[in-house]
């Protein structure tokens, strides 16, 4: 169901949407490995698909910036613009910065159990890396948009450090 939510929103951005900045591609991106982590992750079984089903939990931060998004940028000021981002701040610190590492220390948990198992085959076992392999890309896609989202928290509340969130700029953009 969920893969379904992420091929939705991967058309919308790709066909409707058209971003190709920087940010837009990060986006494309986490889409594809979502996917792709969410497809092989279910070929793994045993305990990886409950744990996908608790790093899509992540997704429900997204609820906010959309509804944020419903308003013009100079509309951001108003109370329900500015109660959405304080709500995604919070649901993405939580579902994303904290659950994500948590739901990839379960997966190499859970590996610990099944590795070796009689029942593990190779492709098991390459789909297990590839899932890794995806959920660790996506966690430091979410690190580069959690800079540039308390960066927004702090201009909401009035926190800018212009020095400091130039040298942030330059090294989101070096990478």
């Amino acid at each position: 169901m969920v893969s379904g939510y992420l091929s939705y929103d991967y058309f919308i951005q790709t066909y409707w949407v058209k971003d190709t900045s920087p940010l837009g591609q990060q986006m494309f991106w986490h889409h594809v490995l979502g996917i792709l982590g969410i497809g092989v992750g279910a070929i793994v079984g045993y305990a990886h698909t409950g744990i996908i089903a608790f790093l899509l939990l992540a997704e429900f931060s997204t609820i906010w910036i959309n509804f944020r998004s419903f308003y013009d940028k100079k509309d951001f000021g108003k109370l329900i613009p500015q109660i959405c981002q304080v709500v995604f701040f919070i649901s993405f610190t939580v579902l994303r910065m904290i659950g994500l590492p948590i739901g990839v220390y379960l997966m190499f948990i859970n590996a610990k159990f099944f590795w070796g198992s009689e029942y593990m085959t190779t492709w098991r076992y390459t789909c297990f890396t590839i899932s890794m392999v995806c959920y660790l890309i996506l966690w430091y896609i979410n690190i580069t948009w959690y800079i540039l989202i308390v960066k927004g928290v702090k201009k909401l509340l009035g926190l800018n450090n212009k020095k400091i969130d130039a040298g942030l700029d330059e090294k989101i953009h070096n990478y």
